[in-house]
């Protein structure tokens, strides 16, 4: 949304987000979410520090030091904390003990499929409103709720509603559907695409108008930092 509300007023942005869902590591996944930032605090932090040229312990304190001004950037709550802090022991541990880019196959895919479960419960506090409900959301999605495990009756209500939406998140938070889009924009003629592509992005706006014009209040995520 930035790059191209740049490209509207004749700037151009780099790209801040690479496809980081279909990362194989947490580290990976920090490369390829939000650069802008994980490189200022590369610059401005880890290395003037001495990043991990100065031994094991000190690039611990080091990556300390950097995820703990990474939640508090975010904002100064426990759950902030807590969501930086949670990076930096599992950076800590991906990093000194499981070193994934030396495992058989395998265990780097399982690897990338614990990855994702960790980056996405951690999204869940990063989002609550407070640390404690953010882990009861948290225990709500394993089936723990209150005092008892069960499965949630409306499960399958919400699955049959946005079921679709979800599916469209997933392809769309990998490369597949931008590579097939390059591989029919290569069969089809320069004026069939004028002609087609504006009315696409016509149909898109006016349908996600129309969610926001149904939809509650939602104020812009940033303006709760």
């Amino acid at each position: 949304m930035a790059i191209g509300l740049g490209k509207l007023f004749g700037f151009d942005f780099e790209e801040n987000f690479n496809y980081p869902y279909i990362s194989k590591s947490i580290t990976e996944f920090w490369r390829r979410w939000h650069i802008s930032l994980g490189h200022w605090f590369r610059d401005y932090v880890y290395i003037p520090l001495g990043g991990s040229r100065c031994g094991t312990f000190r690039t611990i304190l080091n990556l300390f030091a950097v995820w703990l001004l990474t939640g508090l950037w975010h904002g100064a709550a426990l759950n902030f904390i807590f969501w930086g802090l949670l990076y930096f022991v599992l950076l800590c541990i991906e990093k000194f003990i499981v070193k994934p880019q030396k495992r058989p196959k395998i265990f780097k895919f399982l690897w990338a499929v614990l990855s994702l479960f960790c980056i996405n419960f951690l999204w869940v506090i990063f989002n609550a409103h407070s640390l404690r409900s953010g882990i009861s959301y948290c225990l709500g999605m394993c089936g723990f709720y209150k005092t008892s495990w069960a499965i949630d009756p409306n499960l399958i209500y919400f699955v049959r509603e946005y079921g679709i939406f979800l599916a469209f998140g997933i392809v769309f938070s990998t490369p597949i559907a931008k590579l097939c889009a390059q591989k029919t924009g290569e069969r089809i003629s320069e004026n069939v695409r004028a002609v087609i592509l504006p009315l696409g992005y016509c149909f898109i706006f006016l349908w996600a108008v129309s969610f926001v014009l149904v939809g509650a209040h939602n104020p812009f995520i940033y303006f709760n930092f």
